[in-house]
This record gives structure tokens, C-alpha cells and sequence, in this order.
């Protein structure tokens, strides 16, 4: 109960603020860095949102409305690092952006896939 109230609470108070106060979801703000133009994530809760989504979803997952008596290993979450954030590839004189697992697939057997019923990271392999 005490380790759903840390998490739900959040889910509610944000409910809450989008149903009675307004809220909105900040617009993505745009940084040129040098020759390049960054996306910068908006904040929910001091969070950025893909970390907020993903600690969210994750929480979720493992309630026991979603998964019954005792967290499911079903679930699987990653990163999501490891399909945003694009680096700039070159081949020859072309330069384009790609996500790492473009990049280098082999990454996505690596040991950073958790799941709701706890904190250890697992491979696609085990």
C-alpha cells in the first residue's frame, strides 16, 4: 500500500490539475547548439516527460488492478534513450540522425530491460 501510495498520489495530483485546473503539458522548447537545433523535453513534477511516462507506465503495470495478487514479468520497459536521442551517423560525405538501436542493434540484448516486479535490469536473452 505504502509503495502505491508514492506513485499514485503523483498520478492523481496530475489528473487533477488536467481535469480542474487547466494544466497543460508544456510546449517542447527549441535550443540552436551551434549548427544544430536541440529539443528540450518539458518537466512534469520536476521530471522530464519521457521519465515521468515511463516511471508512470511502469508503476502502473504493476498494480494490482493491472496485473493481479503480484507484479507480472510480462511487461517489459526499456529506456527510452535508446530510441530518442539520435546521433549523427556519417557515410562518406552524408551526415543523418539515428537512434542507437539503428545504430547499433545488437544493443537491444543488453541488460536494460525491467519489468514492474522489481528493480534488476534483464536481457532479452535470459
Amino acid at each position: 500500500m505504502r509503495q502505491t501510495r508514492g506513485w499514485s498520489e503523483l498520478l492523481v495530483e496530475s489528473r487533477n490539475a488536467i481535469e480542474h485546473t487547466g494544466w497543460t503539458l508544456p510546449r517542447v522548447n527549441y535550443v540552436q547548439v551551434g549548427t544544430g537545433i536541440t529539443a528540450q523535453e518539458p518537466l512534469i513534477s520536476g521530471q522530464p516527460f519521457t521519465e515521468f511516462i515511463s516511471f508512470m507506465l511502469r508503476a502502473t503495470a504493476g498494480h494490482p488492478a493491472v496485473c493481479g495478487v503480484k507484479p507480472s514479468p510480462l511487461f517489459w520497459f526499456v529506456p527510452s534513450t535508446m530510441f530518442a536521442n539520435p546521433t549523427a551517423v556519417r557515410s562518406g560525405s552524408l551526415s543523418r540522425m539515428l537512434p542507437l538501436f539503428l545504430q547499433q542493434p545488437e544493443v537491444i540484448f543488453q541488460r536494460m530491460w525491467a519489468t514492474p516486479v522489481n528493480d534488476e535490469f534483464h536481457s532479452l536473452l535470459d
